[in-house]
C-alpha cells in the first residue's frame, strides 16, 4: 500500500514548542510510522508564509533529510478593533491538493493527515469520495479536536523519550568542576574499578553485541547490575574513553590513558 502524508506544519511546530520536543525528532517518528503503513509516495508539509526566516531554514533541513515536498500557504491578515488578526489558509490549501491530486483507482491508497484541526474532517471526506483510506495522526493530545479523536483511524504520534545516562552526567560534572553528590562518587568508583579490566576473546557481529557482551562481563567482575554496567560502558565510549573494535579484532579495550581517567583519582580521594 502506498501512502501520502499531509502535515499541518504550523500545528506540529506549535505542539513541539509546547511539549519541549524537537521538530526533527517528531518528523523522524512520522516518517517511521509512514513506512510501517507501506511505501511513502509523498511527504508534504503545508507551511503558512509567516515572515520568520528561521522557520524556513528548519523546513529546508527537513526537505533535504526526508525528501519532503513543501506547499506554501497564504496567511490572511485582518485589522480588527483589538489589533491585527492572522489566519493561515492551510486547510484550504490541503483541500485544493486533495481535489487536484487524488484520483480513483490510482495510488496513493492511504491518505494520512497530521493535524488535530476539525476542518480536516471535511477534507478527509473529499479523499474518501475518491476511494482513499484515511488516517489522522497528532502529536499533542490537548490540541486534537474531539471529532478527530473519535475517529477509529486516529493514532497519536508517540516520540520515544531518551533516558539520560547518569554516568555521562557525572563525568560532565567532573569535566566542568561542579559539585559531586554521593551517587556521583559511587559512579566514579565504578569507573575507576573498570580501569583494570581488559575484555578480550569475544566474537561479535556488531558493535551493539560487543557492548552487550562486555557489559555482562563487567557486571560479573565488578558485581554491578547489568544496566549499570551497560550505561557505564556506553558513557565511556561516548566520551572516547573506550574503543569498540568488533569488526577488526573482536576486542573491547578500556583505554587507561584517557584524560578522564587521569582526573578521577583526585576527585574520589579528595
Amino acid at each position: 500500500m502506498q501512502n501520502s502524508i499531509l502535515v499541518d506544519y504550523h500545528q506540529v511546530l506549535r505542539n513541539c514548542n509546547d511539549m519541549g520536543l524537537e521538530v526533527k525528532t517528531v518528523m523522524e517518528e512520522i516518517y517511521e510510522m509512514g513506512l510501517k503503513r507501506g511505501e511513502i509516495s509523498e511527504l508534504r508539509l503545508f507551511v503558512p508564509t509567516y515572515s520568520d526566516t528561521r522557520l524556513w531554514h528548519q523546513i529546508n533541513e527537513l526537505e533535504i533529510k526526508f525528501g519532503a515536498e513543501i506547499s506554501a500557504c497564504p496567511v490572511l491578515v485582518e485589522e480588527t478593533l483589538t489589533g491585527t488578526s492572522m489566519k493561515d489558509a492551510v486547510d484550504a490549501k490541503v483541500l485544493i491538493w486533495v481535489k487536484t491530486h487524488l484520483h480513483k483507482g490510482v495510488v496513493p491508497n492511504l491518505i494520512i493527515y497530521v493535524s488535530g484541526d476539525s476542518d480536516f474532517i471535511i477534507i478527509s471526506n473529499e479523499a474518501k469520495k475518491k476511494g482513499k483510506k484515511i488516517e489522522f495522526w497528532s502529536v499533542s493530545p490537548s490540541s486534537i479536536s474531539k471529532i478527530i479523536k473519535r475517529q477509529e483511524n486516529f493514532s497519536p504520534i508517540k516520540v520515544p523519550v531518551l533516558i539520560e545516562n547518569p554516568f555521562i552526567v557525572t563525568i560532565g560534572k567532573v569535566m566542568e568542576h561542579n559539585e559531586l553528590n554521593q551517587d556521583d562518587k559511587r559512579r566514579l568508583e565504578m569507573i575507576m574499578a573498570l580501569k583494570g579490566i581488559q575484555l578480550r576473546n569475544g566474537s561479535y557481529r556488531t558493535a551493539k553485541e560487543a557492548i552487550e557482551e562486555s557489559a555482562k562481563k563487567i557486571s560479573s567482575q565488578l558485581k554491578l547490575a547489568l544496566e549499570d554496567s551497560r550505561q557505564l560502558l556506553e558513557a565511556l565510549i561516548m566520551l572516547e574513553s573506550a574503543t569498540v573494535r568488533p569488526a577488526i579484532s573482536n576486542v573491547v579495550e578500556i583505554d587507561e590513558s584517557s584524560s578522564i581517567f587521569q582526573l578521577l583519582p583526585n576527585v574520589i580521594t579528595g
